[in-house]
């Protein structure tokens, strides 16, 4: 059973790093501001892998899932920082007024 896990482990890890790639290679081409990507979602994922990266050093002693864990944070925290940048950089731009506003009334609903 021990295996198992760690088979399941290991494999759902590896494609969250792929997924990480992908969202970032999506969120630097998006060109329209990041408006599909929420903060929100991404901030969760900061704070799961922060604690578990907490959980591995303080009680576990486990180095190599701390620095699994601290890598996925590292990710997420990339993906985060590259959309604020994104809807910055989007909101400065010549959008029509109308859409911004549009924009900045979903984005206040999203809660972000």
């Amino acid at each position: 059973m021990a295996e198992v896990a760690l088979f399941a482990y290991a494999c759902c890890n590896s494609l969250s790093r792929v997924f990480h790639v992908l969202q970032i290679v999506g969120i630097a081409q998006d060109r329209e501001g990041g408006m599909a990507i929420l903060l929100a979602t991404w901030r969760l994922w900061v704070a799961a892998t922060g604690s578990t990266v907490l959980n591995a050093w303080v009680n576990l002693s486990d180095m190599p899932l701390v620095l699994h864990n601290v890598s996925n944070t590292v990710a997420c925290m990339v993906a985060m920082a590259l959309r604020v940048w994104k809807r910055r950089r989007f909101s400065t731009t010549d959008t029509p007024p109308s859409f911004r506003s549009s924009a900045a009334s979903l984005s206040g609903r999203l809660a972000e």
